[in-house]
């Protein structure tokens, strides 16, 4: 209404001007106009009264009739409301009585007889108003509707002379092409109409230097000029589109209709990518015309429901085409329809018949291979081995069974548990390449061979010499060209060793891992072939020597394999950028800070999604969150949000696995920050995001061990954080079957920092405890060979290690010093925290010794509400690092524990009022995200 009241202003102003031309363009073309979208939810009966009542100048009462009917029609949708009161208007039902000057109720109508006026259907009461307009009107509505939701009233113009020229007559018809100002004229009555509503503000129609010659479709102007500067509107509802849509008859009408439309927007496009790359000299500078996607998309959408007026061909190769359109852009459930669309048009008679009908054979192979790797990112496993199977039993050679034999071996773990299946599938077709002798189960004489395979074939040369030989790629090569065959094939079982190694590195198969990585290394130097697969098999054979500790030739691996990557540096395949991701979760961040890593692992985690690979995706994913919760960044501000999205897209692709991890994470964050979400006890995950008991009940073998060793991980933490003893002991129990080493460096840090900082909390009751004395030496020497290695992650958790095995305030204050400067909050609050209980401890028993009792001396502490500075050798109290520990768990958004320490210690009740500005303000948060050095929280000493 205010737009209208806004345009009519606007027009009476133009009148009184004289300038009436202004004002046509103006109406379609509302500069100052903003539509926004608002949610309002079904309304109540009297609320419906009232709107009538309102409606029609009456009382409530008063149309208490028309309410009861219209509302059981429309149980208080207000958009089915007003249909519902225009449609009994055009029925008569309510008419305007000119003596009157107001609105009636036609006296001899019943309630019934007004349900019966109205349909049930608020697309009918819509269609019923379509009737009532113009034919052109009618049409140009459903053209728009066949096209999208948001269309282009420029655009109409061509295909509405298309469907004409085809057949498809308004009922109120034109003489001759449909032109712009007609065009114009009816838009303006579907706006007063409240039909379309403007979508965008753009230039005006009537610009002249924008013209179409709506019979030919030649454009007079540039076309990428007039895609700019198109006039975008969208339907006010959902069920005016369908009502739109409705409007054309089902049967030969439709059909010819949609075919209409179909091909002049496949024409526009064609015209439009001419257009843009007339200018270019070769296909490397073609452009795509992104934007204009959508006219592919709707038009083969259109042609697929039309197989008896297409050809089965030529449309087979349109779904292949804009199906590849829809992997690009990640649309996979989308891809998958046109595959299956395309696979649906073939000839089976001669698809698969290679010597006579070639270049059906290689569109067959494309679509078949394109479906299976769709249904196998989309995690449909028979739909995907029915595919397989298809191009297995009928590929004409044994490179174009390549992609399907690489589904076959991924697969062949099934749900990510059965590794030794897909490692046994793996070597069987690797056999058919050539590459044999590689037993499941090798012993440590054959990897030693390969190993003196390999150097004799290296002869004395290092390593990194792989970097200086050719690259290729199983694209490069003719299919037809019997010369390449040989470098095909190698190139084709460098592929599948490059999965098998993957399974065997994460089934813990160590000796296949490094005696298949030797032999295709081998392979590589004598043949002098390089492609982007080798790199995946250098890091996964630096995964022995790290879990050897033997750091220096781990990374001298990474070395060779980030030198074989600056060779594909344009390469952005699943498996290149799995060998990014798997580098930096094995080896890098043993020297680069987590925090430095995160933005490496989501972007690795796109990558993946992007071509379809989404268990590798999804582990980016994971990798990145643990780095942001051992790098203590804020906990919700931007944690919730990617945790939420991760488990959404989890959800979509039936990763039940990936769920529970990032539902445990957040709970777990939840449980830190407190609130109705977190559970009752923080150190249980039985909470709103996550709960241990029904979601270890879902898993079954593998999946349910790795489950329980995550939930684990953060009961520990938790525990430790919330200094809860029994569950500490509880979970590291849980927790002792697990061997030390785990592939990706961050849970192993984060595994083994808790262990042993529960491992210490623990030994100071219970001394002679085993199990503790075991795990709090292996994780101190773990970190202090990790800090001398220059490890920066490892460096703040061994002086923490330190000060817990020999407590005294110079090492607390060490610690304190080294993990505030990483601006680590969670391990200075942690530091604190330990540093001021050592402290009651030191005082408890001194007065103990004294002849105090311990219970006085435990009340006086934690009652106390004078600083005194009577404990600590350089005049600190256990108070400044009580204030300090929930100053720092402040910051980083863990307000159930500073809940606990308040109640815990009454003198902290109102120490947040004396806190120092954040350590996380806006510009040290960036900073924090940067890795930019800068202070770290304060502690007891430097105050």
């Amino acid at each position: 209404k205010a737009w209208k009241q806004e345009k009519h202003e606007q027009r009476k102003a133009a009148e009184n001007a004289g300038n009436e031309e202004k004002v046509d363009g103006a109406l379609l073309n509302p500069h100052q106009t903003f539509v926004h979208d608002i949610e309002l939810a079904n309304l109540s009966p009297d609320s419906i009264a009232d709107f009538i009542g309102d409606a029609l100048d009456r009382t409530p009462l008063d149309v208490m009739d028309i309410t009861e009917a219209v509302y059981k029609k429309t149980l208080g949708n207000i958009f089915f409301v007003q249909q519902a009161l225009e449609e009994l208007v055009r029925k008569n039902a309510i008419y305007y009585d000119i003596m009157t000057f107001g609105w009636q109720v036609t006296a001899t109508i019943s309630t019934e007889m007004l349900e019966d006026y109205l349909s049930a259907d608020a697309v009918e009461m819509v269609q019923s108003k379509l009737q009532t307009l113009p034919g052109i009107l009618q049409q140009a509505l459903a053209v728009a509707a066949y096209t999208r939701q948001t269309f282009d009233a420029q655009l109409l113009i061509p295909l509405m002379n298309k469907s004409n020229s085809a057949g498809h007559q308004p009922k109120v018809g034109m003489a001759g092409s449909l032109t712009k100002k007609t065009l114009e004229r009816f838009l303006r009555r579907a706006l007063d109409e409240g039909l379309i509503l403007p979508a965008t503000l753009s230039t005006d129609l009537n610009d002249s230097s924008r013209s179409l010659d709506c019979g030919s479709m030649e454009f007079k102007a540039s076309a990428s000029n007039i895609m700019n500067d198109y006039q975008l509107f969208q339907f006010a509802h959902d069920k005016i589109r369908e009502a739109a849509c409705a409007s054309i008859p089902e049967g030969d009408s439709r059909n010819q209709f949609l075919w209409a439309i179909s091909t002049a927007l496949l024409e526009l496009h064609a015209r439009l990518y001419c257009d843009k790359n007339k200018e270019a000299t070769n296909e490397d500078n073609m452009i795509d015309n992104e934007d204009d996607d959508w006219m592919l998309f709707t038009a083969t959408g259109h042609l697929n429901s039309l197989p008896s007026m297409t050809n089965g061909q030529e449309m087979a190769a349109l779904n292949l085409r804009v199906g590849k359109i829809a992997v690009s852009k990640g649309a996979f459930e989308e891809a998958l329809v046109f595959f299956k669309h395309g696979v649906r048009r073939l000839d089976p008679a001669t698809c698969w018949d290679a010597k006579d009908h070639p270049e059906e054979y290689r569109l067959t192979l494309d679509l078949y291979n394109l479906l299976l790797e769709c249904e196998h990112t989309l995690n449909h496993a028979d739909s995907a081995k029915a595919a397989v199977d298809q191009v297995l039993t009928n590929a004409a050679t044994l490179t174009d069974k390549l992609r399907a034999q690489y589904v076959h071996v991924y697969t062949q773990a099934h749900n990510n548990i059965d590794y030794q299946n897909g490692v046994r599938a793996g070597l069987e077709v690797l056999r058919l390449y050539g590459i044999d002798n590689l037993p499941i189960e090798p012993t440590d004489k054959h990897v030693r061979r390969e190993k003196f395979q390999l150097r004799l074939a290296l002869r004395g040369r290092p390593l990194s010499c792989l970097s200086k030989f050719t690259e290729y790629d199983e694209g490069d090569f003719s299919q037809d060209d019997e010369a390449d065959k040989p470098l095909l094939v190698l190139v084709s079982a460098f592929k599948i060793a490059q999965i098998t190694v993957k399974h065997a590195v994460i089934g813990s198969m160590t000796k296949v891992a490094d005696m298949l990585g030797h032999r295709i290394l081998r392979l590589a130097v004598t043949k002098k072939v390089i492609t982007k697969n080798l790199p995946f098999m250098l890091m996964a054979m630096s995964a022995p020597l790290r879990q050897h500790e033997k750091y220096d030739k781990a990374l001298s691996f990474a070395n060779v394999c980030q030198g074989l990557m600056d060779r594909f540096s344009q390469e952005k395949s699943g498996a290149f950028v799995l060998t990014r991701m798997a580098l930096y979760a094995g080896l890098i961040t043993l020297r680069v800070s987590f925090r430095d890593a995160i933005e490496v692992f989501l972007e690795c985690h796109k990558g993946l999604i992007a071509v379809g690979d989404t268990d590798p995706a999804m582990g980016g994913a994971m990798h990145a969150m643990f780095a942001f919760m051992i790098s203590s960044l804020p906990l919700g501000s931007l944690l919730e949000p990617k945790l939420l999205l991760f488990e959404e897209l989890c959800e979509n692709l039936g990763k039940r696995t990936f769920i529970a991890i990032f539902q445990l994470l957040r709970q777990t964050m939840y449980n830190l920050r407190g609130g109705r979400k977190s559970s009752l006890n923080p150190t249980e995950l039985a909470g709103e995001a996550f709960n241990e008991q029904e979601t270890l009940a879902q898993f079954e073998g593998g999946a349910h061990k790795m489950t329980l060793r995550d939930v684990g991980i953060f009961r520990l933490m938790l525990a430790v954080i919330f200094n809860d003893e029994q569950v500490m002991m509880e979970m590291l129990e849980r927790l002792e079957p697990y061997p030390v080493f785990d592939r990706p460096v961050d849970r192993q840090h984060l595994r083994l920092s808790y262990v042993a900082f529960a491992s210490f909390i623990l030994l100071q009751k219970d001394k002679e405890n085993p199990m503790l004395r075991k795990w709090s030496n292996l994780g101190i020497q773990f970190f202090q060979k990790l800090a001398r290695f220059g490890s920066p992650n490892a460096q703040p958790v061994f002086s923490c290690l330190k000060a817990l095995a020999n407590p005294s305030l110079a090492a607390y204050d060490q610690a304190i010093q080294v993990v505030s400067n990483l601006g680590l909050l969670n391990l200075a609050g942690f530091m604190n925290e330990r540093c001021g209980l050592w402290l009651v401890d030191v005082t408890k028993n001194s007065d103990s010794n004294a002849g105090g009792s311990s219970e006085r001396c435990m009340m006086k502490i934690t009652n106390r509400q004078e600083k005194t500075d009577d404990f600590g050798t350089d005049g600190t109290s256990f108070e400044d690092y009580l204030k300090c520990a929930l100053w720092c768990y402040y910051d980083w958004g863990a307000m159930q524990k500073c809940v606990q320490l308040q109640e815990q210690f009454v003198f902290l009740r109102n120490a947040t009022q004396e806190k120092p500005p954040s350590q996380l303000s806006s510009v040290r948060r960036q900073a924090a995200m940067l890795g930019v050095p800068r202070p770290g929280p304060l502690s007891a000493s430097s105050m």
